[in-house]
C-alpha cells in the first residue's frame, strides 16, 4: 500500500472511485480552492500494488493569522475501503505536517468511526433520511414543519433554481452570515463552484416572494447524500417559511435522483440551529474528526473570531473574506 500526494493526472481515477463514496469529492474542488484563495491543497491518495485507489483524503492548508499553518480535511473527507487504510492515510498526512514544518491537522471520516491511536474529537450533524415515497418522506416531517410549508406556498413564495439567482442570493447570505458575526466565503468562490460543479453536482434554489429573492441555498449532490452548506434567509421574511420550503424543496429533489439522505449540516448539540434541525424531522449523528499531532491548538487561535464578533458591520464585510480563508473552508 502507498499513500502519495495526487496530481492533476490522478484526475480522472479519483472521480471514479469519489463516484463510488456516499459522499466523495471530485476533484475539480482542488482547482475551486487553488483559484479562489490561492491555498494550497492536499489530495492524499492511496494505491494498491496495481495502482488501484483504495483511499482518498482531500485537504488543504491554511496559514492563520498568527502565522501558523494547519492541515484541514474536507467534510467527509477521509474515505478509504478498511480502517488499516484510512490509518495509512492519517500516518501520511502526519509526515507530511512535519516534514513540511505544519503546527496542526484536523481530519474528519465524517459519520464513519475510525479505530485509531490518534486524539479524536466528536461533533454533531444531523441527517434526515429519504427513504421511500415523497409521500412518506412528507410524513416523516414533523406536523409543525408541514404547516409552515403550507403557509409558505399559500403566501405566494415559489421556489426557482438558476444560477442567475447568484447575486441575490450572496447578497442574502454575506449580510445575515456577518450579522451573526460568521466569516463568509467570497463570490468568487460561488461563481466557481456553480460553474465547475454543473447542474449534476449542484444547484442553487432561491425562494422568490412577488419580486424580491427572500431565501436561498446551495445544494450539493453525491452519490447518496445531499447537502445545503450554504442557506439563508432575508431578514423579516421568516414569516413566509422560505427556508422550510427551500429544505422541503431539496428532499425532493434528492429523492428524484434517488439520493436516500440529505445532510442538514453540523451544529452545536442543543443550539437553536440544532434543535430548528432535530424539529424538522433530521436524526443526530457523529462527525468524527482526528488529529494526529500531540500540540494543542493555540489559546489565542480564536482571538480574530471574537474581536470579528464585536466589528462594527462595516468592518466585518470588509473583513469577513480574509478571517474564511484562515479556518475551515468545506
Amino acid at each position: 500500500m502507498t499513500v502519495r500526494i495526487a496530481t492533476n493526472d490522478d484526475a480522472q481515477q479519483w472521480d471514479r472511485f469519489c463516484e463510488l463514496l456516499p459522499q466523495g469529492h471530485p476533484f475539480f474542488w482542488f482547482d475551486i480552492l487553488r483559484k479562489t484563495y490561492r491555498i494550497l491543497p492536499v489530495f492524499f491518495i492511496a494505491e494498491d500494488a496495481m495502482g488501484n485507489i483504495s483511499g482518498v483524503c482531500p485537504s488543504y492548508v491554511v496559514r492563520q493569522w498568527n502565522g501558523t499553518r494547519q492541515l484541514i480535511s474536507f467534510k467527509f473527507g477521509l474515505s478509504a475501503t478498511t480502517p488499516q487504510i484510512a490509518n495509512d492515510i492519517l500516518l501520511a498526512a502526519h509526515r507530511y505536517c512535519v516534514d513540511q514544518g505544519i503546527e496542526n491537522n484536523s481530519i474528519t471520516s465524517g459519520t464513519t468511526c475510525i479505530p485509531t491511536p490518534y486524539r479524536e474529537v466528536t461533533k454533531k450533524t444531523v441527517m434526515f433520511p429519504i427513504e421511500g415515497s415523497i409521500d412518506s418522506v412528507w410524513q416523516q416531517l414533523r406536523n409543525k414543519t408541514r404547516n409552515m410549508i403550507r403557509k409558505g406556498q399559500g403566501s405566494g413564495v415559489v421556489i426557482e433554481e438558476g444560477n442567475h439567482h447568484l447575486p441575490a442570493f450572496y447578497s442574502i447570505y454575506s449580510e445575515r452570515m456577518l450579522e451573526k458575526g460568521v466569516s463568509i466565503h467570497s463570490l468568487r468562490f460561488f461563481q466557481e463552484v456553480l460553474q465547475r460543479c454543473g447542474s449534476s453536482c449542484v444547484q442553487l434554489l432561491v425562494a422568490r416572494r412577488n419580486n424580491t429573492v427572500i431565501a436561498g441555498m446551495l445544494l450539493l449532490y453525491s452519490k447518496a447524500v445531499g447537502a445545503y452548506p450554504y442557506q439563508a434567509c432575508r431578514a423579516g421574511f421568516e414569516q413566509y417559511a422560505p427556508t422550510q420550503l427551500l429544505i422541503w424543496e431539496a428532499m425532493q429533489r434528492c429523492a428524484a435522483r434517488g439520493i436516500t439522505t440529505l445532510d442538514m449540516g453540523e451544529s452545536r448539540e442543543g443550539s437553536s440551529v440544532y434543535q430548528s434541525k432535530i424539529n424538522f424531522g433530521g436524526r443526530p449523528e457523529n462527525v468524527y474528526y482526528y488529529s494526529t499531532l500531540s500540540s494543542e491548538a493555540s489559546p489565542w487561535a480564536s482571538l480574530p473570531m471574537i474581536l470579528f464578533q464585536r466589528l462594527p458591520f462595516g468592518l466585518r464585510r470588509h473583513l469577513g473574506v480574509w478571517l474564511k480563508r484562515q479556518g475551515k473552508l468545506l
